[in-house]
């Protein structure tokens, strides 16, 4: 692959995940081992996402979350496609996408995304040649909290195309199943032993059902997840010391004799107030199962609150609990 096009991926890499340049990224190898390596540097982890998958049987997807400012109050998903024969990666994907289906979004949150890809766009212009694109959007547009945008734009070089999408729109007409939707994607497709011929992309994406029922109704007006137990102290704090402690209890409600052992847990919950862990390692192979029973225990959990957008959105946090003599050390 040509030095130039390389080094175009790894600046727009940089400018994507809100990092300086970095000399230690090398892709030549497109190794699924090598961006995992990458991905363990950053707050978040693995994830598993039901709502995407590989539209060949010869690929698979692994997905990882990561705290990212470029958009206030918006995480980072990387998705990496791979050849299941040698864990060649074939497609990335890093995606800033709202997960808000009930809610409408502010214009200085419209804004800051929209800041986002012309920024991504105008240094992908630099360095590639060949484009073609469709919508009307560019960095002279008007943004108001009422207009839909769309703008996706492609740059094909030797052996990397690369797809850059936005979509906003503050729409809600749940009879005719429309939503508020906003989205920057930017894609790399590498050609491979597997993937010689350009796709639209390697990602499939599974219309997940809407429920019926009416959003609920939450009272917390804090950005950390609520927890009952935490009513009275709706603090981050609280918030990760209920849960330490039901794994604590629940390890010794089983047996589990936690001598000296370390625990990294990380907990999602979405605009609907649903838990999820999306990571856990430890030195005890018994906890991580104990992690995923307490957390999937939860109930009544309100969802954080940005009053940046007015709206209730999907936080997500790590930290380490460190058990000795069957008690927790540090938390």
């Amino acid at each position: 692959m040509k030095k130039r096009t390389l080094a175009s991926i790894l600046i727009l890499i940089c400018i994507l995940i809100s990092c300086a340049e970095r000399k230690d990224i090398d892709l030549t190898g497109f190794s699924l081992s090598h961006f995992r390596t990458i991905e363990e540097q950053y707050t978040g982890g693995e994830i598993i996402d039901p709502s995407v998958y590989a539209i060949s049987e010869d690929y698979d997807i692994i997905s990882f979350i990561r705290k990212d400012q470029t958009v206030p109050n918006l995480d980072l998903i990387v998705r990496y496609v791979y050849a299941k024969k040698d864990s060649v990666v074939a497609e990335i994907r890093y995606e800033l996408d709202t997960d808000d289906t009930y809610q409408k979004k502010s214009l200085a949150f419209r804004k800051a995304l929209a800041d986002h890809f012309i920024n991504v766009a105008k240094i992908t212009s630099a360095t590639n040649t060949k484009k073609a694109e469709h919508g009307t959007f560019d960095a002279q547009t008007p943004i108001n909290d009422i207009d839909d945008y769309y703008k996706i734009i492609y740059w094909t070089e030797e052996h990397v195309n690369t797809t850059l999408l936005l979509q906003m729109s503050n729409t809600l007409q749940p009879e005719t199943n429309t939503y508020p939707n906003h989205k920057v994607h930017l894609t790399y497709q590498l050609e491979s032993e597997h993937n010689t011929m350009p796709k639209s992309s390697l990602i499939g994406r599974k219309e997940l059902k809407t429920q019926a029922s009416k959003m609920p109704k939450f009272s917390n007006a804090t950005m950390t997840p609520l927890l009952p137990e935490c009513i009275n102290t709706p603090t981050e704090d609280c918030f990760c010391t209920t849960i330490n402690n039901k794994v604590l209890a629940l390890a010794k409600q089983k047996g589990v004799a936690l001598v000296a052992d370390t625990l990294i847990i990380g907990v999602r919950v979405n605009q609907d107030g649903v838990p999820s862990l999306f990571r856990t390692k430890s030195t005890n192979p018994e906890l991580p199962e104990i992690c995923e029973t307490v957390i999937a225990s939860l109930t009544n959990v309100e969802p954080s609150y940005s009053s940046d957008n007015e709206a209730y959105v999907t936080s997500s946090s790590s930290w380490y609990i460190i058990f000795k003599d069957d008690e927790i050390l540090i938390q």
